[in-house]
Formats: structure tokens, sequence, C-alpha cells
């Protein structure tokens, strides 16, 4: 072995890594000294996600919603007024059949009703001929009691001037009272011969009217709603064959909680004896119901309230008047009794209120806003409430952010985050409004 000896490899790597843990340390030490201080951070609005609107006041018109039932305004059964057998019936005889105003429906057999105004034209020639032969009767005792007047008048003034014996005078005035007596049998008899020609008038005029009545037609445009007759039928005078209905006006009875009246003019029908009978006209109704897959729109008006409340419901029967389209085709009246609809009724107009969906409205009378990245509570009042709306007149301003969201947990000055301006929420919120 040399003098000078090798180190040990052991004590170079201890230099090693003790020389490598100094520059470490040293290092850390002087990222210390010239760190940079830490900028503080603004704390993050963690508050639900809320959908809004800004309030807006304004007038806006009221609209009364209703369902209702389609009824004829006019139903009508055919009830002949004379018997007999059926001897034409026209096509539109049928369930469902349409006619026109004035149109023969039903005919029947005339043969005895012809006879009897054959007859009675008869009495009535006859009569009016008695009448005729009393009146000639009549002038004849008239003339004869003239002349006995005549004779009786020249006999007494014989008798006075001592010229005529008493019997002379006697016999006269024993022919004037003939002759008179004769007249009032004759007058009393015209008046019998006239009271029969009245009669035989009336006679005549009744087998007319039995004659006409063989022929049974409608004074209106109708529909046949049900029908029990045929060709060759007997049918007896008073009673019902068939039912029909016209189709120049139907109705819509519309039940209506009795609150609701007070949002639309109700028309006045309250009518002297000597006033029209033709019912008010109240404000326009917007009536739609589904009918061959299509949604029917028609326009009507109220007319009137029905005479009583409903005893179980407490729910008013407002009637409107739907009129069949002018120059519509005959037969397209598209209402039929019995269909659905729905009622939109035009009525006042409130004045500067705030609309907000009716979800906005929590425990009758409370919205909530947003001030500060907040919920406020507030409370409003509400002057009506459809639908889809509430309409609030008073804690609300022009301008005042609104919460249209659901929340589950909600407590006042509770945060909140709004919608980024033109970000899908925000779209959505404004879609919904």
């Amino acid at each position: 072995m040399s003098k000078h000896q090798t180190t040990p490899q052991w004590v170079r790597q201890s230099v090693y890594v003790l020389t490598a843990l100094a520059v470490g340390v040293l290092g850390a030490i002087g990222l210390y000294k010239t760190r940079s201080q830490p900028q503080p951070q603004p704390v993050e609005n963690t508050g639900p996600l809320v959908w809004i609107q800004s309030a807006k006041r304004g007038n806006v018109a009221v609209t009364v919603h209703g369902f209702g039932t389609v009824q004829p305004a006019v139903i009508v059964d055919i009830v002949p007024q004379v018997s007999g057998k059926v001897v034409g019936l026209h096509p539109s005889m049928v369930n469902g059949g349409y006619f026109k105003a004035g149109r023969i429906l039903i005919e029947i057999d005339t043969t005895d009703y012809q006879f009897a105004l054959e007859e009675a034209t008869a009495q009535l020639q006859e009569a009016e001929a008695n009448q005729t032969a009393a009146k000639a009767r009549i002038d004849e005792a008239k003339a004869m009691a003239n002349d006995a007047r005549i004779d009786a008048d020249y006999e007494k003034g014989l008798y006075d001037r001592g010229a005529a014996t008493q019997r002379e005078f006697d016999h006269a005035n024993t022919q004037l009272q003939r002759t008179d007596a004769v007249l009032e049998a004759m007058i009393a008899a015209h008046r019998e011969a006239a009271a029969t020609v009245q009669l035989a008038q009336i006679s005549l005029k009744i087998a007319q009217v039995n004659l006409d009545r063989t022929h049974i037609a409608m004074p209106f445009d109708g529909r046949v709603m049900a029908e029990n007759v045929d060709i060759g039928s007997q049918v007896i005078a008073d009673q019902p064959i068939a039912t029909v209905y016209g189709t120049d006006m139907m109705e819509v009875v519309v039940p209506l909680d009795d609150r609701q009246l007070a949002w639309f003019s109700v028309p006045n029908n309250n009518h002297s004896e000597h006033a029209s009978h033709n019912l008010a006209t109240g404000p326009p109704v917007e009536v739609t119901v589904d009918y061959a897959g299509r949604k029917l729109v028609r326009t009507g008006h109220i007319t009137r309230t029905q005479g009583q409340i409903n005893t179980r419901s407490r729910m008013v029967n407002v009637v409107v008047q739907v009129p069949r389209r002018p120059g519509a085709a005959y037969g397209d009246d598209t209402l039929v009794p019995g269909m659905f609809a729905s009622v939109k009724i035009a009525g006042h107009q409130l004045e500067n209120v705030i609309a907000l969906p009716r979800y906005a409205v929590h425990d009758g009378n409370q919205v909530w806003t947003v001030e500060d990245g907040r919920l406020r509570m507030v409370t409003v009042q509400i002057v009506r409430v459809d639908d889809k709306r509430a309409y609030v007149s008073v804690g609300l301003n022009e301008g005042d952010i609104i919460i249209t969201s659901s929340l589950d947990i909600v407590t006042n000055s509770m945060r909140v985050r709004l919608p980024e301006l033109g970000s899908r929420t925000n779209e959505q919120v404004t879609s919904n409004d």
C-alpha cells in the first residue's frame, strides 16, 4: 500500500449528499425571501341560479275564460194540427237533415179536408142566399107596413070627421099592427140569416186552415234532430212526430263563478210590457270547438244570464249567442248541439298593473324580487288572477327584477345567481314571459 491512501467511496457520497442538501436549503431560503404577496380573491356567489323577468306596468284587457255546451237557440217539436195519412215527406226529413224556411216537410192526405172546404163553401153560399131573401122580405114588409100606416091615418081622419065608423077605424089599426109585427119578424129573420152567414164564413175559414195544415213547414232554416214519421204513417193531431232546431243562431251556456261577472258587462234585459223583446247584445266572445279534427273559431256575444243559480255548484249560467256566419253555405253551421266549447269573453281593462306568471306568486300575495344579488320577499296586492297570470296593482315598482323560478328552500336575503345576458337560461326565461 502507498503512503497516500485513496478516500473511501462512502465518504465521497456523503459529501455529495450534504452539498446537494445545502444547495436546496439555500435555494428555498432565496425563493421564500423573493416570493410575491397573494392577491385577495372575490368570494364566489354560490346561490341558486334563478329565472327572472323585469316588472313592467301597463293596461291589460281582461279576458274571462270558460267552457260550455252548444245548444240551439230555437228548438221546436213538430206537432201536426190535423190527423191523417202521411202522403209526402221531403228528403230532408231524416235525422240530421237540413231544410230551408218555408219548405214543405210533411204532407198529410188532403181528401177529407178538401171535401170539408167544399161543404163549408156550399153552406156559406146557402146562408148568403137566405140572407138575401130575408133582406127582400124585409123590404116587402116595410112597404106593407107603410101602406097600412097610410090607411090607418086616412081612417082616423074620416073617423074624426064622423065619416067612418068605429069598426072601420079599428080594422085599419089592426092591419097596421099586423104589418108592423110582420116587419119585426122579417128583421129578426134577417139577423138570424146574417148570423148564419157569419158562422158559415167561420166554418169556411176553419176548413181552409185545416186544409192548409195538411202541409207542414217551418218558418226558419233548420236541421232535424229527431223524427218518427214515414210515408203511409197515420198521424194524430197534437201528437209530436219530429224535433227540429234553427241553424241561424246557436247558444253556448257557460257556467261561471258569480265573481267573474264583475269583469264584463252583462246586458240588462228588463223589458217593460211595451218594450222590444229583442235581447240586448253584450261583450264579444270567441268560441272555439273541436270538429272533424280541426279547431273552429266563431264569434258571438253575451245576451243574458239564465234565471237561476245552480244550487249545487253556485255557478251562474251565462248565455252566448253565436249567429251563423254571413255568407256561409246552406247547411254549413258547423256548431252542433252537444258540442263542448271553450270561450273567451272580452272584459274590462285593468289600469296600471304588472302582469306576472301565476307561479311567480307565492302564498297568495308574495313575490320574490332580487336586490344586489339577494332574494327579497315582497307582499303585493293582486287585483285579478286568471288561468295563466296574476295582475299586481300595489307592491312592485317599474323595473323590479322578479324571480319566476321555483325554489325548494327560500329565506329572505339569501344569495341568488342571475342568468348571464344572452345565455340559454335567459333565453328560456324570455320565451316563458
